[in-house]
């Protein structure tokens, strides 16, 4: 189970805390979202190194580019 705090509230959006409640949010995002079916794959990616669970293949495979996926020895996935 994945637990989040809330988002700073009456702090500057810019600031510190926001930037750090951002990131724990978009690892938590990304930790739920990592998995599926090759017709699953987010598509464009939602950056370079992003990395998903294939099912279909049993694999890990990461963007390459936003539109190419690539297993760990670098071959197209």
């Amino acid at each position: 189970m994945i637990t989040m705090a809330f988002p700073p509230q009456g702090e500057p959006m810019d600031g510190p805390k926001w930037g750090r409640w951002f990131i724990q949010f978009v690892s938590a995002f990304n930790a739920v979202t990592a998995t599926g079916t090759t017709a699953q794959r987010p598509s464009p990616a939602p950056f370079v190194g992003f990395m998903f669970f294939d099912t279909t293949l049993g694999k890990p495979v990461w963007a390459k580019t936003v539109t190419q996926y690539v297993l760990a020895d670098g071959t197209n996935a």
